[in-house]
């Protein structure tokens, strides 16, 4: 956080939660210590942050229309396993219309029952470790307030036998929107799936949270750009996962970050 006074600082930029984020916004921006020297404090540096990947559909995530192509947004879905969820573009909370909803749960859940685990290091494997035991117990705590506060598990829900620092790939439903595993991001193979009757509620659900950082919506082209234009985020993708110009202009909305990193 010193670097953040350091005379030669134009940036500090940080990945990372948002009670760190806090913690060295303060301390970049707040009163310099070095007035009480008589030293005339170096002008601020400009800061990038990107916080929490809590946006849309989790916190990322994707939304599934009733004329979304179930077969896409299934593998798609089994997508944010990867990497554990460790992945601050990992969605986490699914919105799904009612009508389609059992059977995309029936396409996902095969989806995922055929997902690797295993050691990174082998080519094969597309769920690896949670990075720290600390991190593993915390992902665990998440999961098992959920379940005390009656989320229904749809798979996974328990640590994965493969190791010490693996969890099982999981998805819980029947949540409040004011939940703990709606509202916070776990950060590990944890995702959470709520159901939407309206194109309007499906927004107010995306944008309920006070993260934005990326999303997800699939369904007919024109429908969900139409939806897609209404979600408070940093970006979404319509029908697809991750394709991006790297040098585009990145970064979220609300506490998922501020300013852009990338871009002329």
């Amino acid at each position: 956080m010193g670097a953040a006074h350091h005379l030669a600082a134009g940036r500090c930029g940080r990945c990372g939660g948002t009670a760190a984020g806090r913690v060295q916004h303060r301390s970049g921006h707040g009163r310099d210590h070095r007035r009480k020297a008589g030293v005339r404090p170096p002008p601020r540096a400009h800061f990038l942050y990107r916080l929490g990947p809590h946006g849309q559909a989790g916190g990322n995530g994707g939304g599934g229309q009733s004329d979304a192509d179930l077969d896409a947004a299934a593998a798609t879905g089994a997508l944010m396993y990867r990497n554990a969820g460790q992945v601050c573009l990992a969605g986490t909370r699914f919105l799904v219309h009612e009508s389609i909803r059992d059977a995309f749960v029936e396409k996902m859940r095969a989806v995922v029952a055929n997902l690797v685990v295993g050691d990174p290091r082998d080519p094969a494997t597309e769920v690896g470790p949670i990075i720290h035991p600390r991190q593993v117990e915390r992902v665990a705590g998440f999961v098992e307030r959920a379940k005390a506060a009656g989320a229904t598990t749809l798979w996974g829900g328990e640590r994965h036998t493969f190791g010490p620092q693996y969890f099982q790939p999981t998805m819980f439903c029947d949540v409040t929107n004011d939940a703990e595993i709606v509202q916070q991001e776990v950060f590990g193979p944890v995702l959470v799936m709520q159901t939407f009757a309206s194109d309007e509620e499906a927004i107010a659900l995306a944008n309920s949270t006070v993260y934005g950082l990326g999303g997800i919506c699939y369904g007919e082209q024109a429908h969900a750009q139409a939806v897609a234009d209404q979600v408070r985020t940093g970006f979404i993708w319509i029908n697809s996962f991750t394709i991006r110009d790297l040098a585009a202009p990145f970064g979220g909305r609300g506490q998922s970050g501020v300013g852009r990193e990338g871009g002329e």
